[in-house]
């Protein structure tokens, strides 16, 4: 079965499909995320020690997101990293560099596909679910709103485009 385009038949798919949910849905930097222990993970929130300018928070985990950790939890190596290879070893952000490009070919995106992209992605829904600004920029650690605001802003300019195009004069 195809979860985010990984194979969850596989061992390294089932932990490929919760990185990627993992950096989508709780909008987690790839070194933030391929740095987490086992003991940073509780369930329903992660808490990310050194995050970008050394900073730490806690962020909140979805129910979905949940069960495709809980899943990898179960079948994971031993390793002092919650996402590690399939011989306990840390990997490198590169591997997901590569897989996203392997991802977007093999699914025909044509835009370009990243890890940062995710967070991306995932602080825009945010804001389309109407969670308050300063919410998206707690969960993302910006110590700037404005940040978080640039972050929503260029991801959508159609919208903007459609509202003032179809104004009544």
């Amino acid at each position: 079965m195809l979860v985010y385009g990984a194979n969850t038949r596989r061992k390294t798919g089932v932990r490929n499909a919760a990185v990627i949910a993992l950096m989508w849905r709780s909008q987690l930097r790839i070194g933030e995320t391929l740095d987490l222990r086992p003991c940073d993970y509780e369930g329903d929130r992660i808490r990310i020690l050194h995050g970008k300018g050394s900073k730490s928070r806690v962020v909140g985990v979805d129910k979905n997101t949940k069960g495709l950790i809980d899943t990898w939890m179960l079948i994971r190596p031993k390793s002092d990293y919650l996402f590690c290879t399939m011989k306990g070893t840390k990997i490198d952000s590169s591997y997901y560099r590569r897989l996203f490009k392997k991802l977007q070919n093999g699914l025909g995106i044509v835009k370009r596909c990243h890890p940062h992209g995710m967070r991306h992605t995932g602080a825009f829904e945010l804001a389309k679910e109407n969670v308050p600004l300063i919410l998206i920029s707690q969960q993302l650690g910006h110590s700037n709103i404005s940040t978080t605001d640039s972050y929503i802003r260029h991801l959508c300019p159609e919208e903007v485009v459609s509202v003032i195009k179809n104004r009544e004069w």
